[in-house]
């Protein structure tokens, strides 16, 4: 599916070549209004419905309907779990943050539409549920609370936001994880993925990705902004400047943008991005 980061559509390529397997790729138009136009929803619905017959093709197996519709309500039922889970962020002090969700999202990102994946979000619900009812906060002594837009720096997780928590900020909401929150529909099930495939925060136009940063800002309370500017996904970090200027000029929001990649560490500068780190902390 090209509705990601270039890199991640290359990746694929090398590993249907490394092992001689068939590839297909999912052409997911650039939705350039919200919603989404019908003839984009209706072409990328109808590759979907394509897709079923290169599966069948390929391996030999007929979708079976009434196990596809049980996945999809197993998938309906973890995006459910998942919106709430990242909703815990607007309590105080939040009882989680940006860099457990990285963590946590891997049932919704690998796991969806399984029984694993809806239990998993069941019981990390009842602990935030838990934590917050004793007053429990992700980060001890919360004193700012962050938004954290792009995707994660994995191969410097904790290290990366060991700073943060150690000056008692915390990544109360980010763009990266809401990408997992759009509903499915099971009544048109083709229309309804086509629909979640399309609007996904780094499809959108640049208005109403400024519309969604800034409701999750004001929502959240947050007091500040990071973006990473992910050199391995220019589709996420494109119209970072924008949002910028955005959140500083109309909510008055610091706004700190770091350079860096999702995966390749030759990337990271850990002495200038420590140093920019050290500054935005001051100036919160």
């Amino acid at each position: 599916c090209n509705n990601i980061c270039g890199t991640v559509l290359k990746w694929y390529e090398a590993l249907a070549a490394l092992y001689d397997a068939p590839l297909f790729v999912l052409d997911v138009p650039f939705q350039r209004t919200t919603p989404a136009e019908p003839h984009i929803i209706t072409y990328v619905a109808d590759q979907l419905q394509e897709f079923v017959a290169w599966l069948e093709a390929h391996t030999g197996r007929r979708l079976k309907p009434d196990k596809f519709r049980s996945v999809l309500a197993l998938s309906r039922e973890a995006v459910a779990l998942w919106q709430e889970i990242l909703e815990f962020g607007q309590y105080r002090p939040s009882p989680i943050n940006a860099p457990d969700l990285f963590v946590a999202m891997a049932p919704i990102v690998a796991l969806r539409g399984t029984r694993r994946a809806v239990d998993c979000y069941r019981r990390l619900r009842a602990e935030l549920e838990e934590r917050v009812a004793h007053s429990i906060g992700a980060v001890p002594g919360e004193r700012y609370r962050l938004l954290w837009d792009n995707i994660a720096i994995w191969y410097r997780l904790y290290r990366f936001f060991r700073p943060f928590m150690d000056a008692g900020a915390c990544f109360v909401a980010d763009t990266y994880t809401n990408a997992w929150t759009v509903e499915l529909d099971l009544e048109e099930p083709f229309v309804g993925l086509a629909r979640a495939y399309t609007g996904v925060f780094i499809n959108v136009d640049l208005s109403t990705r400024l519309r969604i940063i800034s409701d999750l800002a004001r929502r959240f309370e947050v007091d500040g902004v990071v973006m990473h500017a992910n050199r391995s996904c220019k589709p996420f970090s494109i119209a970072q400047n924008d949002m910028r200027d955005t959140l500083r000029d109309e909510l008055g929001l610091p706004v700190l943008i770091l350079e860096a990649d999702q995966c390749d560490a030759r990337l990271y500068n850990e002495g200038a991005v420590r140093e920019r780190v050290a500054a935005f902390l001051e100036m919160l």
